[in-house]
């Protein structure tokens, strides 16, 4: 993907895969349909230069369209599309389609596994070289860090498919990732506020501290004060949560 004037992505590149063959279907550049304000080649390898000399020689897709319509010698109503964050393919495919698997889903889904209409699945998303990493055990996109799309398609196929094969690995996976998600961090924000707190108050009030008798949720909550913060943790996500957020739901993520 590239950037446009807009902030949007625009499709630079478009590879597709036969899931269960590992025969490669389509693997083409694509001439964007608007001007590119970041090329974002540190990534994926692909600029300016690149995309003129292929369009010189009338080999790639001319803009997202295209790019469509060479999907669609594929892909039917009745397929699944297998891919990691699939859904910005989608968007700037501008493509709406119902049967997906989406590695990333799988994680967080296994990872953050309760249901219910209170309970909101904290924003974390393993990307591909993690989960490769991590749950697979392999490196991918080594050296210069560039893209190959081969090489990811390549990856998520073989996550998913070690999800289908090996389902107990993959819980093993998603209960440690659980567990490493909720531990508060060494150095974190929480952690040294309860250092200070800890150190600001006397020994004997410390000593003589006991767990208040609670009978209900609503006692615990009443129980805390004003600046209590469970969970400070600082990751790719960004994402800080604070007494307000705990208490929502805390009835549904306290067992974790």
């Amino acid at each position: 993907m590239a950037e446009t004037s807009d902030g949007s992505d625009e499709l630079v590149s478009l590879y597709v895969m036969d899931f269960l063959t590992g025969e490669t279907l389509i693997d083409s550049l694509v001439i964007p349909s608007r001007p590119i304000i970041d090329w974002r080649a540190k990534i994926h390898g692909i600029d300016a230069t690149i995309i003129n000399k292929a369009a010189a020689h009338k080999n790639a897709l001319h803009g997202w369209a295209a790019a469509r319509e060479e999907l669609w010698k594929y892909v039917d109503e009745s397929t699944t599309l297998v891919g990691q964050s699939i859904l910005f393919d989608f968007e700037a495919l501008r493509l709406i389609h119902m049967r997906v698997v989406d590695s990333a889903i799988l994680a967080t889904e296994a990872v953050f596994n309760k249901t219910g209409k209170k309970y909101k699945k904290p924003r974390r998303r393993w990307g591909l070289q993690e989960l490769c990493e991590t749950f697979l055990g392999i490196q991918i996109r080594s050296g210069d860090g560039i893209h190959s799309n081969m090489e990811d398609v390549l990856a998520a196929r073989e996550v998913v498919l070690q999800c289908l094969l090996k389902p107990e690995n993959f819980k093993e996976w998603a209960d440690k990732a659980r567990e490493d998600f909720w531990k508060p961090k060494e150095g974190s924000k929480n952690q040294e506020r309860k250092k200070k707190k800890k150190a600001k108050e006397p020994t004997h009030q410390i000593a003589k501290q006991a767990a208040p008798a609670l009978e209900t949720i609503e006692d615990f909550y009443d129980s805390l004060d004003d600046d209590d913060v469970f969970y400070d943790f600082e990751d790719d996500t960004g994402f800080y949560m604070e007494r307000d957020w705990f208490i929502k739901f805390g009835a549904d993520i306290a067992y974790y």
